[in-house]
């Protein structure tokens, strides 16, 4: 009897660390097949000279990035996490920047804060209870928030003027979308009377 149990839980504990093992393998497949993916992407866009890139796999992982540009030369940050619990924050300022934010898993969150001119943001979360929260303010900016799964949510602040049209998609149950938009413009000028 003791050695049934003792067979028993020894393949218990093989099975676990097979089980263990495939699913490390299938985000590190995962993982790589969005970082070719991504620099497909930005090898064809060719817009942008300079870039930080950050790949992350596993769990409560924290990335975070802050680019300001005061001349024409563009940034574009890549942030790309799988796995559940992990973090992304971003700062942008300048002019022609980019960003493209990619978490898959659950439980994630991705900050932004993006103050400039003709600037691009894509943030694309899959998963459960995952967060978009972003600032951004300036003038011809283009934004796309993807959100798939479950109990997830979006707040988006906007302050700027000629904005491009948004793409938000969020597909699920029970999610949550917030996006403030006001524009600001400098007062008329009127000639003397």
């Amino acid at each position: 009897m003791k050695q049934h149990v003792i067979l028993l839980i020894s393949s218990f504990l093989f099975l676990q660390m097979t089980v263990f093992g495939q699913g490390t393998r299938n985000e590190e497949e995962l993982l790589e097949q969005l970082r070719t993916e991504q620099q497909a992407n930005t090898a064809t866009k060719g817009l942008i000279r300079e870039g930080a890139q950050v790949h992350q796999i596993g769990n409560a992982n924290e990335a975070a990035v802050m680019q300001r540009n005061s001349s024409s030369q563009s940034n574009g940050a890549f942030i790309m996490q799988v796995g559940d619990f992990n973090r992304a924050s971003l700062h942008q300022q300048g002019i022609g920047n980019r960003t493209e934010a990619r978490q898959i898993g659950v439980n994630n969150n991705y900050a932004g804060e993006v103050d400039g001119m003709h600037n691009t943001t894509k943030v694309h979360q899959q998963g459960l209870s995952n967060n978009i929260n972003q600032t951004i303010s300036g003038i011809n900016l283009e934004h796309t928030l993807i959100q798939l799964g479950n109990n997830n949510t979006i707040n988006q602040v906007e302050t700027g003027l000629n904005s491009k049209s948004y793409k938000v998609v969020q597909e699920g149950n029970n999610m949550n979308i917030t996006i403030e938009q006001s524009n600001w413009a400098l007062p008329l000028v009127t000639g003397k009377k």
